[in-house]
């Protein structure tokens, strides 16, 4: 009988702790950023990845990046639309400065991506448009305790050349939930 009880214990144990609350981004997907200037949002003592998009513009990738991402004509959505052309760029690296010694803020993926924005059909072929893209997934880590805001300054550089590409501003906030 006190087997039974000690199992059932632990079994209740197990159902009760799968049904705690996670943190957005935590698990799974990473939030998405609304805009490149959304801050970076997280917990006090959690983890969160979070995914942010910003244009081209923003950085200055060289033209072979983009270049060579072709666009499939043959590969359409449900609409009719073309299909976004991306590739992951594990050359790419981030540099976050300005934040707390306790506070990390690591680059976990990075994509450059031609975002086709609209499809039209002319009579002798397709008219696509699109925007040039960079989206990274950032992992942001904090510590108990943990509050209030920071600007980071994150640099972006080529892992293989050593090439500059930019510094881009991130307001990275610690509160009780996100």
């Amino acid at each position: 009988m006190k087997n039974r009880m000690l199992m059932a214990g632990v079994v209740l144990s197990v159902v009760l702790a799968s049904c705690a609350p996670a943190v957005m981004g935590s698990q799974g997907a990473p939030v998405v950023a609304e805009s490149s200037t959304t801050p970076a949002r997280g917990v006090a003592g959690t983890t969160v990845y979070v995914s942010y998009t910003y244009n081209r513009g923003a950085l200055t990738l060289p033209d072979r990046y983009f270049d060579d991402l072709q666009v499939n004509f043959d590969a359409r959505d449900v609409a009719g639309g073309v299909m976004s052309p991306e590739t992951p760029a594990p050359w790419l690296r981030m540099n976050a400065r300005d934040l707390p010694a306790d506070w990390q803020l690591t680059l976990v993926a990075a994509i450059v991506r031609k975002n086709v924005v609209k499809t039209s059909a002319l009579q002798n072929g397709l008219n696509i448009q699109y925007t040039e893209q960079l989206r990274v997934i950032y992992k942001l880590t904090l510590p108990v305790g943990a509050a209030g805001q920071h600007r980071a300054t994150l640099s972006f550089t080529d892992g293989d050349t050593g090439a500059q590409y930019g510094t881009i501003p991130l307001q990275v906030s610690a509160g009780l939930h996100l």
